[in-house]
């Protein structure tokens, strides 16, 4: 943003890492954005030569919300709006963020929904959080058979959805190959580790809510490795069962 000499004059953003000019007045954008405030007119200002550069974010994205600023009317579009939605954060436009985030929330997919989860949750997006966290429970099932995401979950993000009381699947079953897909994805001995540890929470695979035909199927085929890990959670079902516990 070049930094004028009147206070109402202009001032021109230098965006990276395409840069990229975009004519401002300081006074109308530092109005509205408290961090070009203060890299404007505040007493830390850090304009050079007439020129703020903004490190980071996107050409394309600055123009639009500066145009934003200016109009109230905000373009983004499928590829550009996460560059838009992360100046907006940076820039502390929350109005702004949340136009993209509705934007983000109406084309949902299983194969996205988890990825979109992690950015609501890194640019503290509320809505959009809600939003993907109540599509993934929904159609969980698809999400981890079929979403590409799902398989690059750390440990711990993986069992954080498995051990959900809420997630919707046709049969349990369901999360125990969800579990599965995730350990076979890129076989290590820490994935070994994790499957071991999630298979043995109750909460995560829910063995009681599996028939005898699923239990027994489980059982004739354990996962290589796991065979007296599996062996036991299954023999005691079978043992509920005889004894109606």
């Amino acid at each position: 943003f070049p930094k004028s000499e009147d206070e109402g004059q202009g001032a021109a953003a230098a965006a990276e890492p395409k840069a990229v000019e975009v004519p401002v007045h300081a006074a109308v954008v530092a109005a509205l954005s408290r961090p070009l405030e203060a890299m404007l007119v505040g007493p830390m200002a850090s304009a050079q030569d007439g020129v703020l550069t903004l490190e980071g974010v996107d050409g394309r994205a600055l123009e639009a919300l500066v145009e934003y600023m200016y109009t109230g009317e905000l373009e983004a579009k499928q590829d550009t709006v996460w560059g838009v939605l992360s100046a907006a954060d940076f820039l502390g436009l929350g109005a702004a963020k949340e136009l993209c985030a509705d934007l983000v929330g109406a084309s949902l997919t299983p194969a996205t929904v988890l990825g979109v989860h992690k950015a609501a949750e890194r640019f503290g997006c509320a809505s959009l959080l809600a939003q993907a966290e109540s599509y993934a429970v929904e159609k969980f099932e698809l999400v981890a058979s079929e979403g590409g995401e799902w398989p690059e979950l750390s440990a711990a993000e993986m069992e954080s959805w498995l051990v959900r009381s809420d997630v919707r699947v046709s049969s349990e079953r369901a999360a125990y190959d969800a579990l599965e897909r995730w350990a076979d994805h890129a076989p290590s001995e820490e994935r070994e580790a994790a499957f071991a540890s999630a298979f043995a929470n109750a909460s995560a695979v829910r063995l009681p809510r599996l028939s005898v035909e699923e239990l027994v199927a489980l059982q004739a085929s354990p996962r290589p490795g796991h065979e007296l890990l599996i062996a036991n959670r299954v023999c005691a079902e079978f043992v509920r069962h005889r004894t109606g516990g």
